[in-house]
């Protein structure tokens, strides 16, 4: 029997970094501190919270694949069935390790390669904003 499964690429912000406009370089960022369990625990407790006990079946079956740590994307294999919920649980998400945290669901796919491209796709576009932030920054240091 085939297990059909979805893949989630999510985005994790922790508040305190939200509201320093990662201007410190000395705080640890967004998303390094955070486990692949940790993540798991606090996704696995609100389905149970939220959907009761016969969708925290789910949670056997959810993988929390890759960290990225300094975009704060995290990709998570799902169970297609409970690919709704999961995403549903990620909009619940408040808390991580304590602390205050914003998470979002920026895409879903079906398999492992579309995740990887679309992933990879994420990457580069803010690594092309940061690079232009910090030419245009440059850019006004120039002129003054």
């Amino acid at each position: 029997v085939r297990h059909k499964t979805r893949w989630l690429l999510v985005q994790i912000d922790f508040a305190d970094m939200l509201e320093d406009n990662h201007s410190t370089k000395n705080q640890k960022n967004k998303i390094e501190q955070a486990q692949t369990k940790d993540i798991f625990k606090a996704v696995a407790n609100i389905l149970t919270n939220s959907f009761g006990v016969a969708v925290s079946g789910i949670t056997q079956e959810i993988q929390v694949r890759h960290i990225d740590e300094p975009t704060g994307l995290v990709m998570i294999r799902t169970p297609r069935d409970g690919a709704n919920q999961v995403r549903a649980a990620f909009t619940y998400l408040t808390e991580l390790m304590g602390r205050s945290v914003s998470a979002s669901v920026v895409a879903v796919s079906g398999n492992s390669r579309t995740a990887r491209i679309r992933a990879m796709g994420e990457i580069q576009k803010r690594f092309r904003e940061k690079l232009r932030q910090e030419r245009q920054q440059q850019q006004q240091q120039q002129q003054q």
